[in-house]
């Protein structure tokens, strides 16, 4: 392997051949998700009446878009009592 680029990658090979495999997987996996709401076989309503008549393609879409966005950030600490009898009175 050429010196520059295994500084860059660590010697894992290259860094964009596994974001993007990262992606292609994670686009799969919400793939699959969006087809089972669709065929209703996870029921959360709101889920099913989005998939809801949408194509195969449609739902390759979405799941493209849905694997390129950035992860969540990390959850901060919990937070005292008061802050769980505030989220307790949101459900």
């Amino acid at each position: 392997m050429h010196a520059r680029c295994g500084s860059v990658t660590k010697g894992q090979g290259s860094s964009a051949t596994a974001s993007s495999t990262k992606s292609m997987r994670l686009a799969f996996y919400v793939m699959v998700q969006l087809y089972i709401f669709r065929k209703r076989l996870r029921t959360v309503e709101v889920m099913n009446a989005t998939t809801q008549g949408l194509t195969d393609d449609e739902l390759r879409s979405m799941a493209d878009i849905i694997a390129k966005l950035p992860p969540p950030r990390p959850v901060e600490a919990a937070g005292g009592p008061a802050r769980l009898d505030r989220g307790r009175a949101l459900i």
